[in-house]
């Protein structure tokens, strides 16, 4: 009964170590945009040379097609991310998109209402009509932002943009995964307890 015990307290005690070291690092996955806070409607080329075009399509990863939100026209998107995203190693954010016209970049912490509390990133790189691109953006290129949760993209006409990728979202803290499975292990060894 004690070796049992014993076993069953070394395995949670690996379970948490693990957990600790692999919730302190950055796996520097992906993450891309998941909510249209507000904007201008998406329009498209007279004649609808590119298809229908819906400003949701912006959201979640890149589908490469001739789609997305933009047009003939000019307008803007404020987008949320489900978590923050953090300066990291080489570029943080990736705009998907194309087209010859231009489209400035902003990112924050917060939706601000004021355009100057907001952080410019640059303006989107062109291409040629229908050919796609990436245009990347180094957080450790401005003084004033470390992480972001929301962009803001303020287009001029012949600009689509795909999808909105930011590359290191913020890790969960490793306390949170201690506490969860320190959690679960009293969880388990209380059912223990009662069999006995």
């Amino acid at each position: 009964m004690k070796n049992r015990k014993k076993v069953y307290s070394a395995v949670l005690a690996i379970l948490l170590a693990v957990f600790a070291v692999l919730s302190s690092q950055n796996a520097e996955a992906s993450i891309y945009a998941t909510e249209i806070v507000e904007g201008s409607t998406a329009h498209n080329w007279i004649g609808g040379c590119h298809g229908e075009l819906d400003a949701s399509w912006i959201l979640g990863e890149p589908d490469n097609q001739l789609t997305g939100w933009g047009g003939g026209d000019a307008g803007y998107i404020v987008l949320g991310f489900d978590q923050l995203f953090t300066d990291g190693e080489g570029d943080d954010l990736i705009v998907h998109g194309f087209g010859p016209g231009t489209a400035e970049v902003y990112a924050a912490l917060e939706n601000y209402d004021d355009i100057e509390e907001w952080t410019y990133l640059g303006l989107l790189g062109t291409s040629r009509p229908g050919v796609l691109s990436e245009w990347t953006y180094d957080f450790a290129d401005y003084d004033d932002l470390d992480k972001a949760g929301y962009v803001i993209i303020n287009s001029g006409s012949a600009k689509f943009i795909d999808a909105v990728e930011a590359v290191n979202p913020v890790p969960v803290p490793g306390a949170v995964w201690l506490l969860g499975s320190g959690f679960v292990g009293l969880i388990g060894y209380k059912k223990n307890k009662k069999r006995i």
